[in-house]
């Protein structure tokens, strides 16, 4: 944040811009009290920066919220995620939201009349909001935030009218990202409804037959992964974050965090290592299918550049020349998907190589494998460029409140549709 603001700003803190900074508690009882209607119970998991997500929110009893009356939410209250792995996520509480109460993992910050909620959020939420979240974990309370560090927090405060005109700016941005994020979700639940029609009855098919993996069209076959295809592990030096095997300027080497979730990789990856490490690794070609064994089992990939592999993942060095790479991802990403939510709690820990011995794939003719991955291959380029697009939004957001924030960029509140430098 720069050290001094435009003329008519001031520097404070979140202590001088709020009446009220407190959390609430667990109602006595715990879950067992949460009703299936009643009065709504914020919890971390319904804070976004984004706004407030419902989907799962608790409700609690009148006579409940009555006994919370300190942690009441009020329209205009500003809450914070002050523990866990979201601390520091915040959003404004909506006109019309009506009763809500809040538990202990998230802080009700209540602004006075001279600072707007949706500018104190947009504040928080931006670079130097987190920048100052960050220091105060770095300091080292991890566990979280405390009341009296959030009351230091320094703000940057234009008069109202020129916070009201930078709330509206950002807003405008907010919700694009928003209805892009909808229209990914709305192509995301669409492609899973044509992979499941697609990958059990196929395409034009009226004739079905009985299988090891259940109704299959007719003309459509089964097979053990291990009949048409070769695979193994990728690998590395033991012990692992030692600095000799690594290199800002060495070869990529793909983890499961660097699987993607469009069936690629990520576009570099998150470390590089040096000739040491890449003699004990495994090498992998462009174009290669790869899935996740540990951690998060499941990501698939085809690989769009050449890199060393993790022992983590899994590689398919081969596939026999009747099967399209495509499907073949499609299917081991489906196979492993219905050995999760067949498992206890739908956890899987690992999978071994005996384990996959046991995994049989369904298999059209050719000529079909490739008109089902094309078909669902225009869904995810769909869904690509709308993650695209919504990755430059936040970009475009991130460099507006950058100018914005600061005075840098000033608005014309005599103009709601300029901002002038």
């Amino acid at each position: 944040m720069s050290s001094s603001v435009p003329r008519g700003w001031l520097e404070c803190t979140v202590d001088k811009l709020a009446t009220k900074v407190g959390s609430g508690v667990t109602p006595k009882g715990g879950s067992s009290v949460y009703q299936k209607s009643g009065v709504k119970l914020i919890r971390s998991q319904n804070v976004h920066f984004s706004g407030l997500s419902l989907d799962d929110v608790a409700y609690i009893s009148p006579e409940i919220h009555e006994s919370m009356s300190g942690s009441k939410v009020l329209e205009g209250d500003v809450l914070l995620n002050i523990t866990g792995a979201s601390i520091g996520r915040c959003t404004y509480v909506p006109d019309g939201f009506g009763e809500a109460n809040v538990n202990q993992h998230v802080c009700i910050i209540r602004p006075k009349r001279d600072i707007l909620s949706r500018y104190l959020a947009q504040w928080l939420s931006s670079d130097f909001g987190q920048h100052s979240i960050s220091i105060f974990q770095a300091g080292g309370n991890r566990e979280g935030l405390n009341f009296q560090q959030i009351r230091g927090i320094p703000v940057s405060l234009p008069p109202l009218p020129e916070q009201q005109k930078i709330a509206a700016i950002l807003s405008t941005v907010d919700d694009v990202i928003e209805k892009t994020r909808a229209q990914i979700d709305k192509l995301k639940d669409l492609k899973t409804g044509m992979m499941q029609e697609l990958l059990t009855k196929g395409i034009g098919h009226t004739e079905f037959k009985d299988s090891p993996v259940g109704r299959i069209p007719v003309g459509w076959d089964v097979k053990p992964l291990t009949e048409i295809s070769t695979f193994r592990r990728g690998s590395f030096p033991q012990p692992y974050g030692l600095p000799e095997w690594y290199s800002d300027s060495g070869y990529p080497f793909v983890q499961v965090y660097d699987i993607a979730s469009n069936g690629r990789l990520k576009p570099s990856t998150k470390v590089r290592i040096t000739d040491a490490a890449a003699s004990k690794s495994v090498f992998v070609a462009r174009g290669s299918v790869a899935v996740s064994i540990q951690g998060s089992i499941g990501r698939v990939a085809i690989t769009q550049y050449d890199a060393y592999f993790d022992r983590t993942i899994l590689i398919f060095t081969k596939l026999n020349s009747n099967i399209d790479k495509e499907y073949f991802a499609l299917m081991i990403g489906e196979i492993f998907r219905v050995k999760k939510d067949s498992a206890d709690g739908g956890v899987i820990k690992t999978i071994t190589k005996e384990t996959l011995k046991d995994f049989l794939l369904k298999l059209p003719p050719i000529e079909e494998q490739k008109e089902i991955s094309q078909a669902l291959g225009e869904v995810d380029s769909n869904i690509r460029l709308k993650s695209e697009k919504a990755a430059r939004l936040v970009e475009v957001k991130k460099a507006l409140m950058q100018d914005l924030l600061t005075g840098k960029v000033r608005v014309n509140i005599d103009n709601k549709e300029s901002a002038v430098a």
